[in-house]
């Protein structure tokens, strides 16, 4: 047991330092793994599944937790799910009979995953599953996704006030996801952030995408459809 806390705790700190960095803290501030997983971390194997490495999200959480394992000497294997749940269960199946050390999962699809989570538990393998669900990881690493999107909505809201004083009304755009219950929190959020936080906020239409290429055609078609629209939401960075 004392193992597989170590493991996890090995897990949570390579997250740890993605969230760190992303924030603009330096280095010096991010927690030492060595410190928080005890001794024995080098020459540990991380399997990583991902979401979908196009995004600029997982690309930027993969640097950091690489920049970490290079540091202490830990081995991750990386591997892109392109957004399939089949290639996600594939890959949590092979690192099982890899025999990793732990697993980082964000998971497409978490009920798929969840008996595979059980599988490579009952061979010690420890998983942390990060932003999606997976009832059976040992730590589900997440934020208040409703609060996070509330605070990109109160955000836009400010800006409109500051920049529109003297208008009634402002054409706003949202671009979501509605993939897994947690971006539809989010979504709904920056809603909620943005018609709560000024009179002055019209959505004219909401829409979803989950690549750059799709945020951009959404983009193009509102400027044509909507030449009046001032302010577009993104619920991430490629659909920002």
């Amino acid at each position: 047991m004392k193992k597989v806390n170590k493991l996890i705790a090995l897990c949570m700190v390579l997250l740890m330092v993605f969230s760190l960095v992303g924030c603009g803290k330096s280095e010096a501030n991010t927690p030492d793994p060595a410190a928080e997983a005890g001794d024995g971390i080098s020459g540990k194997t991380i399997g990583v599944s991902l979401w979908d490495m196009r995004q600029q999200y997982f690309i930027s959480m993969y640097e950091g937790m690489e920049a970490a394992a290079e540091k202490y000497g830990i081995e991750l294997n990386l591997q892109d799910q392109e957004m399939d749940s089949g290639k996600q269960n594939t890959q949590l199946e092979n690192f099982i009979t890899m025999g990793v050390d732990g697993m980082i999962v964000c998971a497409v699809d978490g009920e798929a995953a969840d008996s595979l989570v059980v599988q490579a538990k009952e061979k010690g393998i420890p998983t942390v599953a990060e932003g999606i669900e997976i009832k059976s990881a040992d730590v589900w690493q997440n934020w208040i996704e409703y609060d996070y999107g509330y605070t990109v909505g109160k955000m836009a809201a400010q800006w409109i006030e500051e920049t529109y004083p003297d208008e009634d009304e402002v054409y706003c755009g949202i671009i979501g996801e509605s993939y897994s219950q947690q971006l539809i929190d989010r979504t709904d959020g920056i809603v909620a952030g943005l018609t709560e936080n000024t009179d002055k906020a019209v959505i004219v239409d909401t829409q979803n995408s989950y690549s750059m290429e799709e945020a951009m055609k959404i983009t193009e078609n509102w400027m044509q459809e909507y030449p009046e629209m001032r302010v577009i939401c993104g619920i991430d960075d490629d659909n920002g």
